[in-house]
C-alpha cells in the first residue's frame, strides 16, 4: 500500500488531471456551440466569393416618350485586393495591360475595409483593346475578372444641368446613401441624383466557389441572384 506522501502526490495529479479536463471541456464548448456559427460564417466568407452583376440604369424619357437618357456598355476590371499583393506575376502582368507602372496599380488598391473576397474595381470604362489584352491572358489571370458597368449617353442636348450625372459615391455622400458602399455608382445632381433608389435598380449576385489560392473552381447556379433594371422614368 503506498505511504502517505505519494498517496498526495497521487491525489493532486488527478486533481490536476480533472482541471485540465473541465478547461478542455469548456474551450471545447465555446468553440464549438458559443462560438460555432461565427467560425462557420467565417470559414464560409473564406470559401465562396461573392460577385456583383451591375443592372442597367434606368432610362429618362421627355414628355413625348422619347429616350434623353440611355445606357452604353461600358468594362470595368475587378481584382481581390490580396491577392494581387501577393502575387507579383499577375501585378506584372495588369501593369502590361492598363500601360501603368505596378506601383501605381497598388497605390490604387483599398488600406483596408473590404472583405476578403470582395472584388474591387481597378480600372473603369477600359477600353476595347485593353479588355481584348486581358481576354488574351484570361489563363493566367484567374485573380482578375472584368464586369459590365453600364455607361450614362445623352443622345439629345437637353438640359444636362437638370438631368444631372452619374459618378461614383464619395464619403461625403454615404449618409445620404446608407445602403451604397465604395465603388458604387450615384446620381450627382439633378434628376439623376433625385430619383436615384429608382434609376439605380437592385443589384445581382453570383456566388463562386473558390479554393486555397482564392481561384473560383465552380458557380453556385442554385444561388444566383439576377440583377434588376428600374425601366424607364
Amino acid at each position: 500500500m503506498a505511504d502517505e506522501p505519494t498517496q498526495s502526490r497521487l491525489r493532486i495529479l488527478w486533481g490536476l488531471s480533472l482541471v485540465c479536463l473541465a478547461l478542455l471541456w469548456i474551450r471545447l464548448f465555446q468553440l464549438q456551440v458559443l462560438r460555432g456559427r461565427e467560425y462557420q460564417e467565417k470559414s464560409q466568407a473564406n470559401a465562396i466569393r461573392v460577385v456583383e452583376e451591375l443592372p442597367g440604369r434606368g432610362l429618362i424619357v421627355d414628355r413625348r416618350g422619347r429616350v434623353i437618357v440611355e445606357n452604353r456598355p461600358s468594362y470595368s476590371l475587378t481584382v481581390i485586393p490580396s491577392d494581387i499583393r501577393r502575387s507579383s506575376g499577375t501585378l506584372t502582368d495588369l501593369a502590361t495591360i492598363l500601360g501603368m507602372p505596378s506601383e501605381e496599380i497598388l497605390s490604387l488598391l483599398p488600406k483596408g475595409g473590404l472583405p476578403a473576397y470582395q472584388d474591387f474595381k481597378l480600372a473603369r470604362d477600359i477600353s476595347f483593346a485593353t479588355l481584348a489584352s486581358y481576354k488574351a491572358r484570361l489563363l493566367d489571370l484567374s485573380e482578375v475578372g472584368y464586369q459590365f458597368e453600364p455607361k450614362r449617353f445623352y443622345p439629345y442636348s437637353v438640359a444636362p444641368h437638370v438631368l444631372g450625372y452619374i459618378g461614383e459615391i464619395s464619403e461625403a455622400e454615404k449618409a445620404r446613401f446608407p445602403n451604397k458602399k465604395a465603388g458604387d455608382i450615384v446620381g450627382k445632381q439633378g434628376v439623376e441624383r433625385k430619383y436615384d433608389d429608382f434609376l439605380a435598380g437592385r443589384k445581382g449576385y453570383r456566388y463562386l466557389m473558390v479554393n486555397a489560392l482564392g481561384q473560383a473552381v465552380e458557380e453556385l447556379d442554385d444561388e444566383y441572384i439576377p440583377p434588376q433594371s428600374s425601366g424607364k422614368l
